[in-house]
């Protein structure tokens, strides 16, 4: 058995499909069809039932996937030990981000893998704390960089799948424009409670938001605005009176230039733990995903 017909039928369980994997790897999909074929002669089983909506992995291939990950992550561990430029410069790698770092953290981090492995591809894709987690457990991602407020309290499936690696703390708390009525007065959780608020899409913060007027025996407010995308956020809230909770680091620009004021709110500042976070099955990990968790851990502390 070669790594090759390994690596052919981990692109089709992860990508779940024989066009979407051929693509990946750059081979047409007779030849990929015809690897598979050849892999699942050799062990006697199939492994992908095959339907109108793609590869489905069987029970087979789903016990096999596993193995065949750790046996070509040690496969690239030994080439790189016999070459150590040879998978620094080529590959891809599929990341997903929380909001918090898209749009400032990302940017370095992928300077920093290009200035290692200009050749690599590198797919970033976002979600909430949930959509990344389900990611890295389908398969569909390398690594994640995001927040998690409760990860010890996560399903036990979760944690025995994934590793989570705490990078620092991230503040949330509430802002307005400059110009709204609430600005530079001392206010109280009673006094917004009647306004219009801005939540990022994190599951667990607006659950963290809810509560902490349940807990004072008031109405949770009205949330007028829910997005992952944290710039919309930040624009919608210049440009009316909705309260915004944004991550200091990504409002300190717009307060320094006088857009945004801070509530002086310690009810409402939530701390979430930002960390990277992988499957268990390839914590050993090969030269290509090593650059790319050091620049994750690198963008990711700067920003903590």
């Amino acid at each position: 058995m070669d790594t090759r017909k390994l690596e052919q039928f981990v692109a089709v369980a992860q990508e779940g499909g024989f066009g979407r994997a051929a693509r990946r790897l750059g081979v047409s999909q007779p030849a990929l069809t015809r690897g598979i074929a050849l892999l699942e002669a050799e062990l006697g089983t199939r492994l992908f039932d095959r339907g109108p909506r793609g590869a489905v992995i069987s029970a087979a291939g789903d016990k096999l996937l596993p193995h065949a990950l750790s046996i070509i992550n040690e496969a690239s561990r030994a080439m790189a030990e016999l070459d150590p430029g040879h998978l620094a410069t080529q590959g891809q790698m599929r990341i997903g981000v929380s909001p918090n770092f898209l749009d400032a953290a990302m940017p370095r981090a992928l300077a920093l893998i290009a200035a290692r492995a200009p050749n690599i591809n590198v797919q970033v894709s976002t979600g909430t704390r949930e959509v990344l987690t389900a990611g890295l457990m389908a398969r569909e991602l390398d690594a994640a960089l995001c927040l998690i407020p409760d990860f010890l309290r996560a399903g036990q499936r979760e944690t025995a799948e994934l590793s989570f690696d705490p990078l620092g703390t991230i503040l949330l708390e509430p802002y307005v424009r400059a110009r709204h009525a609430l600005a530079g007065r001392p206010v109280t959780v009673q006094d917004v409670a009647g306004e219009r608020w801005a939540i990022p899409f994190e599951l667990s913060l607006s659950y963290r938001f809810a509560s902490l007027f349940f807990r004072l025996g008031l109405t949770a407010p009205q949330q007028a605005l829910n997005s992952a995308h944290l710039p919309l956020i930040r624009q919608a809230t210049m440009q009316g009176d909705m309260i915004a909770i944004l991550p200091r680091t990504q409002a300190m620009g717009d307060v320094a230039a006088g857009r945004l004021v801070a509530l002086d709110l310690p009810d409402m500042r939530f701390d979430y733990l930002a960390g990277l976070m992988l499957r268990r099955a390839v914590v050993v990990e090969t030269p290509l995903l090593r650059i790319v968790t050091d620049a994750l851990r690198s963008v990711a502390v700067d920003s903590a």
